[in-house]
């Protein structure tokens, strides 16, 4: 027989749990699918969060917390430094695999039942049919179903949505030991990260997850030659592959009774691939247009309406996205250069919001010292 949920889960990640989580408190049951046989693996995330965005959505995971840093050095193809900094801590670097093992384990208590070894292949008039270990096909049935199984996401797919190649970007990440500045993010531009970037996060002093994304070449062998260029020797403790999403948000979230999430829905920043954050704050949203639907029969597309200031977000990250890939190498050598005679480093370190762009973007056209930079933020909006 055919089991029934009230909603079904497609990926065990923080965005598919939270959506899992949030409809289960409410009293209806959950069943979450994931592909991989165990939660957190493999990991394909450089585990980076704002602690604004963390505090914001009252997690309270700190035992997943690795390393505080109060910001970021940012270097052009030039290696032009532009440096934005506060006194107090930023953003956090996470244990992503533990991460995940802690909103398991809270949604397991609850009641959640999550399925590993099961692979969805498709979802159609409310069955998501999949595979188990043992590659046999199963089904189960489901009033909704949430798609956040990241973003080669098999659920998009069934809704008939379909993403560029470019919004793709191949990266690769090793975690090293070496010395490290453990209170600043590295982020350099250059040849070897052509239309997105190289960076250094720092675990420790002595670790740090070292990698890039890339367009038209092979990451790894660009690592390197990043690596080379910029002086950094690290020994090479592990590493990891996978696709950097760096396209714009989707815009039909709702199809019937799917509804799409996280990287599945491109919910990650497009300036640099980031969408822990974002992608719970949207599972919020989801999973309550999931509960008013059952609780008042609204309709399911009111989650579109719900995660509005989300997307708006996201698509300020994609414009932006967009001008980048427009510069070449000494385009960014010069706008840094213009950013520095305009004050920006300080700007930005009393001002930028790493998820959340526009209230900056606000505060650039308010600021008559800012002004010379606003033919730059009007082709940021355009992209």
């Amino acid at each position: 027989m055919t089991e029934e949920y009230a909603a079904a889960v497609v990926g065990a990640g923080p965005v598919g749990l939270n959506a899992a989580i949030q409809v289960q408190k409410n009293g209806f049951d959950v069943v979450v699918l994931e592909d991989s046989e165990e939660i957190g693996l493999p990991c394909q995330c450089s585990g980076l969060i704002s602690r604004s965005g963390y505090e914001g959505l009252g997690l309270k995971y700190d035992k997943t917390i690795v390393n505080r840093v109060r910001g970021a050095r940012i270097f052009a193809p030039d290696r032009t430094e532009f440096k934005v900094e506060r006194f107090d801590t930023v953003a956090y670097v996470i244990d992503r695999p533990k991460l995940d093992k802690v909103f398991a384990r809270d949604a397991k208590e609850l009641g959640v039942d999550i399925w590993l070894n099961s692979s969805v292949v498709d979802v159609k008039d409310g069955t998501v049919f999949y595979k188990n270990k043992a590659g046999k096909g199963e089904m189960v049935k489901a009033k909704a179903v949430v798609g956040a199984d990241g973003i080669v996401s098999t659920v998009r797919k069934s809704m008939g949505i379909e993403a560029q190649k470019e919004w793709y970007v191949p990266g690769y990440q090793i975690t090293g030991r070496g010395k490290f500045d453990p209170d600043f993010v590295e982020v350099h531009f250059g040849p070897w990260a052509d239309k997105f970037f190289a960076w250094v996060i720092p675990e420790s002093k002595t670790t740090a997850r070292i990698g890039l994304g890339v367009t038209g070449k092979n990451a790894r062998t660009c690592l390197e030659q990043f690596m080379d260029d910029r002086g950094i020797k690290a020994q090479k403790l592990d590493f990891q592959a996978g696709v950097i999403p760096a396209g714009p948000p989707v815009t039909n979230l709702v199809k019937d009774n799917v509804l799409l999430a996280g990287d599945a829905a491109f919910q990650a920043k497009a300036t640099t691939g980031g969408g822990i954050m974002l992608g719970i704050e949207a599972s919020n949203h989801a999973a309550k247009a999931i509960v008013d639907h059952f609780k008042y029969k609204t309709p399911l597309t009111s989650y579109q309406k719900h995660v509005e200031p989300v997307t708006r977000e996201l698509e300020i990250h994609w414009r932006v996205r967009r001008y980048l890939n427009q510069l070449n190498d000494e385009d960014l050598n010069k706008l840094f250069q213009r950013m520095k005679a305009a004050g920006m480093e300080k700007f930005l370190s009393d001002n930028a919001d790493m998820d959340k762009p526009s209230s900056f973007l606000k505060k650039v056209a308010g600021s008559p010292k800012m002004w010379m930079m606003l033919p730059e933020m009007i082709k940021f909006l355009r992209g």
